[in-house]
């Protein structure tokens, strides 16, 4: 979920006695060291306590050269945005956002993330974002079939940082939410979407996106069934990929709906976004919640089905 904060921007243009500069540089990592920790608080679980005798023997693993690896880190520079005093400070932020998101590079690790979601061969996943013009770097850490599979707290960080890529292919309140558009700033609409309204709409309306929503995640379900039995020489294309991801991701959607409908059922009058997370995030078997071994949604995507219900 990127946004960016305005607020030292503001107070940097103002304070200036000239022009200043953006320039956007895009850090794109493939894994991090803290990736599992990171995970472990989207999950609701509370933050490990920091020991020096954790750091002192972590810096010994280090040095002995027994960490293990984390990938590349790249790094690239945009053009720069003058901020002025007469500039347009949601044009020129939004600009830049734009330029960061295209900046950001991918890797076969994240192919093989995607892959692994997806339950499609990564050369498939591969082939298509090499045809769609993406720039796919070749990853150390994606060696064939020989490497192994990524954990959760591996790849849906790879996922998420992909799709953001895959934006305009993704139904528009995903794809609102992944990069948060800047008031004022350059208009985007991505392809796959839904008629969902505004926040307060009357029930007919929420009951009319319910059953489009239902019925395209049926309809993304079964291509994706086909899909998974195709052979590995049929070419499949960017359009594939995003909507087997869509398909999850709508799918992550409906269930944050139907709680949220389950709880107004129940007495709650409001609903708070955080509340909802907490909820979706529950391991949930009974009728009418979300489908599954006992499991709720993943962590990264809880906060985003929240946002947008």
């Amino acid at each position: 979920h990127l946004r960016l904060r305005t607020g030292l921007l503001r107070v940097l243009r103002y304070i200036a006695q000239g022009e200043v500069a953006l320039v956007p540089v895009a850090l794109s990592y493939e894994l991090l060291p803290e990736d599992a920790h990171f995970y472990e608080e989207l999950a609701g679980n509370p933050r490990s306590q920091l020991r020096m005798s954790g750091l002192l023997s972590w810096a010994l693993r280090g040095v002995r050269g027994k960490l293990p690896s984390c990938g590349d880190v790249h790094v690239r520079f945009g053009e720069a945005r003058s901020l002025g005093a007469e500039a347009a400070l949601p044009e020129v932020i939004g600009e830049v956002q734009e330029q960061l998101v295209s900046l950001t590079s991918i890797t076969t690790l994240h192919a093989k993330a995607l892959a692994e979601l997806l339950e499609i061969p990564v050369a498939q996943v591969c082939s298509a974002l090499h045809r769609a013009g993406f720039v796919v770097r070749e990853s150390r850490l994606a060696d064939g079939d020989k490497a192994p599979s990524l954990t959760d707290a591996e790849r849906w960080p790879l996922v998420i940082q992909a799709a953001t890529m895959l934006r305009d292919h993704l139904p528009n309140d995903w794809s609102r939410w992944l990069v948060e558009p800047i008031r004022g700033g350059p208009s985007r609409d991505s392809n796959v979407g839904l008629p969902l309204g505004p926040p307060g709409r009357d029930t007919a309306t929420r009951s009319a996106a319910g059953s489009t929503r239902t019925s395209l995640v049926a309809d993304l379900a079964r291509e994706s069934s086909s899909t998974a039995h195709r052979g590995q020489k049929d070419l499949m294309d960017i359009g594939t990929v995003a909507r087997l991801l869509s398909a999850k991701l709508l799918s992550a959607e409906t269930a944050a709906a139907e709680v949220a409908r389950l709880l107004q059922e129940t007495g709650t009058v409001e609903i708070k976004e955080d509340h909802l997370v907490q909820q979706l995030l529950q391991p949930r078997c009974s009728r009418g919640h979300i489908k599954g071994k006992g499991q709720g949604l993943p962590p990264p995507l809880a906060p985003g089905a929240a946002f947008i219900v």
